[in-house]
């Protein structure tokens, strides 16, 4: 940290361009002019990408606004080079026998990418809850395990059904209706981001911008590879040409004119090896019926030959259907066989790199700045859902080449699911690297004699156990409630060991007879006043503080420094005034007023109270050596408050 700020100063002391100058902001300031939000994010640790938020706002505007135009362009051009086979079940054809339709299957794949997200995601998420109902703190000390389970569980989920589905109904449009799926739930995100950035100034969510560009480029790429299939109508006259041996019609017919025109059995060409009879060629000594046709015989071309429009398509391509059709990868449709089998490469790389390190990283800088905040009592749950989400985030561009994966990685992973599934069930949470922190303090009554130790943490099993370990609980009776300091942990009191932060006159004298020689405090108020002077003082100590029962409405402390910049008392008054000093047993003077409340008199009551937290030589807090030495070691000890020890007396005036 100080490296860091010296490194700034000097960049900012050698600064000698214009950046930071302009007028005063306000009055007694230095003339820096007025700054910009800027928008900021590491990679790798090692640079710095920096941005304002105009130019960010920008991005996103132009993101929303040119993608769907883009590919909106692109499926019109394709619709009218009759390219375009997303969702085109499919294709009329007119042959000489009558109308028909080519099935093209466009339509199989179309609703596959949610169904799979959103199966695969509740099974991640159905992890996360049971991790946290069953084992809450496990990610305190095995956030990798965790981070292994939901990864390895997502991508096993989403490769056997999209294995299982394109088993049952392959398709080759996996990969196209994935990633139209892909940009139209980042655009929706990308709105939402957005409207952040515009309205509230949020900037957290850039990634989603980076994230929506990436997809956008892929699914555009998706688009381009249609461009490389054959016209529908081509792909099905072939069919056609495959299925009834016939050149499609040059133009469209009734079907009783092509039969009226069209040779009868005895007059197609015999299936032969050698040369074929030209058209018109019949054989001699054929006898005529009632079904034979009129031109029969006739060697001249009474009807000009009108090829089709598509045949030039035909003409030249020497592959046959049947060669086409060993191109194509497994049963999937047909006319894919000219797909670009190299395309899902660049789409990889633009979907898989940038992505997934800036949502990888951030998915880890927030696990790691909260997975061991549970011992201050924040929820489990969360914790386990942001790791369920980024392993969502991280594994979703793999969508639409899951499908193509063998079982080798799938099944490794299906394994490692199982075993740190079982391990972030069964293991115990805490270690001797990755200790449960439990909060200390020791209360004595300086009135009464009155002495609780108190040990705050997260509860059964751990806190309890914890303090059974201590040989001075044995045999006595502790009460553990909820903390009113710290929401979400117990707080357990018991009888402890006397203190000996205050030096006693003779060696041989218990510290708890000196007790009353702690503090010392002096009050004075005039008849019917709401003013109040207060003088304390506390021995081998430099803090000090006033507990009132209720709230006070102004104060002074004499010889004290004032920021007359802000208010001493919020409007709603204080209960608490805190006092530090820089020299030893100091005395205070502290002048206070209140506000009376109606039925309670024109008094006031609470407590004065001094602290103590030298720890630094064995003896001093017996209870806090005695938890140190016996806790278990899975077990950090700091202090609950401002001081380890708090010794107290009652007022009333």
């Amino acid at each position: 940290m100080l490296s860091a700020s010296l490194t700034t100063l000097e960049a900012l002391t050698s600064d000698t361009g214009s950046t930071f100058d302009g007028e005063r902001r306000e009055k007694d300031k230095v003339p820096s002019g007025k700054g910009s939000t800027g928008v900021w994010f590491d990679v790798f640790g090692q640079t710095f990408a920096i941005l304002t938020l105009r130019t960010l706002f920008a991005l996103s505007i132009t993101l929303l606004v040119v993608g769907p135009i883009v590919l909106i362009l692109l499926g019109i051009i394709l619709s009218k080079l009759d390219r375009f086979y997303l969702f085109s079940s499919s294709k009329h054809h007119h042959h000489q026998e009558g109308d028909d339709t080519v099935p093209l299957q466009g339509l199989r794949g179309m609703t596959r990418f949610p169904l799979i997200l959103l199966t695969a995601s509740a099974a991640v998420i159905a992890l996360a809850v049971l991790i946290a109902q069953v084992n809450p703190y496990i990610v305190y000390s095995s956030p990798y395990a965790v981070w292994s389970m939901m990864l390895s569980g997502w991508f096993f989920a989403a490769w056997f059904f999209s294995r299982a589905i394109d088993y049952a109904r392959p398709t080759a449009l996996h990969r196209a209706y994935s990633l139209l799926w892909m940009f139209i739930v980042d655009w929706v995100l990308l709105v939402i981001v957005t409207i952040f950035e515009q309205r509230l100034k949020l900037v957290g969510d850039y990634f989603i911008v980076i994230y929506f560009a990436a997809v956008f480029l892929a699914t555009s790429i998706s688009f381009l590879e249609f461009f490389g299939l054959q016209r529908k109508s081509v792909y099905a006259d072939e069919i056609a040409v495959h299925a009834y041996g016939e050149v499609p019609a040059s133009r469209p017919r009734s079907s009783s004119s092509s039969r009226l025109l069209a040779p009868n059995a005895e007059e197609q060409p015999p299936q032969s090896t050698t040369a074929e009879p030209e058209e018109g060629e019949e054989e001699e000594g054929q006898a005529a019926d009632e079904l034979t046709s009129l031109l029969r015989g006739s060697k001249r071309a009474t009807f000009a030959r009108r090829t089709s429009p598509h045949e030039h398509d035909h003409v030249g391509q020497n592959d046959s259907l049947d060669e086409k059709q060993s191109r194509v990868f497994g049963f999937e449709q047909s006319w894919s066989w000219s797909l670009p089998t190299w395309t899902w490469l660049l789409q990889f790389l633009l979907l898989a790199v940038v992505p997934v390190i800036l949502t990888g990283q951030i998915g880890l800088l927030l696990v790691t700045g909260t997975y061991q905040t549970l011992a201050d009592g924040n929820p489990p749950l969360p914790v386990y859902l942001s790791i369920a989400v980024f392993s969502i985030l991280i594994l979703a561009p793999l969508m639409p080449y899951l499908h193509r994966y063998s079982y080798q990685v799938p099944t490794f992973l299906f394994f490692v699911l199982v075993g740190t599934l079982i391990y972030n069930i069964v293991a115990f949470p805490f270690s001797t690297n990755n200790r449960l922190k439990l909060f200390f303090q020791q209360k004595v009554d300086l009135d009464t004699g009155i002495n609780q130790v108190l040990l705050t943490g997260v509860g059964d099993p751990y806190l309890n156990e914890a303090i059974n370990s201590l040989p001075s609980v044995a045999g006595q009776k502790r009460e553990c409630t909820a903390s009113s300091t710290r929401k979400g942990l117990t707080e357990c009191a018991w009888h402890g060991i006397s203190p000996e932060v205050v030096p006693t006159p003779h060696p041989g004298v218990p510290s708890h007879h000196t007790y009353p020689d702690w503090l010392t405090f002096h009050i004075f108020r005039a008849p019917n006043s709401t003013e109040a002077r207060i003088r304390l003082w506390g021995r081998n100590t430099r803090a000090c503080k006033i507990e009132f029962n209720q709230p006070v409405s102004d104060f002074k402390v004499e010889g004290a420094g004032d920021d007359k910049r802000f208010q001493r008392v919020p409007e709603e008054g204080s209960k608490e005034i805190r006092l530090w000093s820089r020299t030893w047993e100091k005395e205070w003077t502290v002048n206070v007023k209140w506000q009376p409340k109606p039925g309670n008199g024109h008094g006031l009551d609470g407590r004065v109270v001094c602290l103590w937290s030298d720890d630094n030589e064995t003896g001093v807090i017996p209870a806090l050596d005695e938890i140190r030495h016996f806790a278990p070691n899975w077990v950090a000890i700091t202090k609950n408050g401002d001081g380890l020890v708090e010794g107290s007396k009652a007022f009333l005036v």
